[in-house]
């Protein structure tokens, strides 16, 4: 990885044809990816594109050793970021799913939106959750919006099938976009959305 800012336009364009090819929005994105699919072809379009290194890479100016297998050289790619970012991305989602069903179990919109539609429409048997709904959730001004374009006041859902079925919280992509982004940011001198370099870059 050369250090060379040539490639600034590079990058721009980049950046426009994938928020172009994902319509402005990630969210038909997160439908059909690999999970840590956009984080690395990230890297290797930063690896294409000649991003310099982390300035913390202890490899820079030796001239007898290069970091193929710990921090990636510019004779062989980021070899240890590619391999890196699908173990972080394991790790991440297995933290996130630990807490998604044994700490949180946090409902989703979508079940609150079912236990309306029982409740408003009284449904029998009853779910008893909807019989105790908060009268503040029942008067919701959204709700008739909801009902005169829909027909029920379940909540309208981007995907066909509707929302997954694990519990919503910690967002699995979010989780893993933290992670992967914090060692992708070590790696080179792409910075995080704080603007600045993490320092000093860890092997993980």
């Amino acid at each position: 990885m050369r250090a060379d800012f040539r490639h600034r336009s590079a990058c721009s364009s980049i950046r426009c044809s994938v928020t172009c090819a994902w319509g402005g929005t990630r969210l038909p994105y997160t439908h059909v990816d690999a999970l840590h699919q956009a984080y690395f072809v990230a890297c290797l379009i930063l690896a294409e594109i000649g991003t310099p290194v982390n300035p913390g890479n202890p490899y820079i100016g030796s001239q007898t050793q290069h970091g193929f297998g710990t921090f990636g050289s510019a004779q062989g790619g980021p070899v240890d970021a590619v391999g890196t970012l699908p173990e972080m991305a394991t790790r991440a989602l297995k933290a996130a799913w630990f807490h998604k069903w044994v700490v949180n179990l946090r409902q989703r919109p979508a079940e609150l939106g079912a236990l309306v539609h029982a409740r408003l429409t009284n449904q029998n048997p009853m779910p008893q959750a909807a019989a105790a709904l908060h009268h503040d959730v029942l008067n919701s001004a959204v709700l008739p919006i909801i009902h005169s374009q829909y027909g029920s006041y379940l909540l309208p859902q981007a995907f066909p099938e509707g929302a997954p079925t694990h519990p919503c919280y910690p967002t699995g992509h979010g989780t893993v976009e933290e992670r992967v982004s914090q060692r992708s940011s070590s790696s080179s001198t792409a910075t995080s959305r704080s603007g600045r370099c993490y320092w000093p870059p860890v092997p993980m």
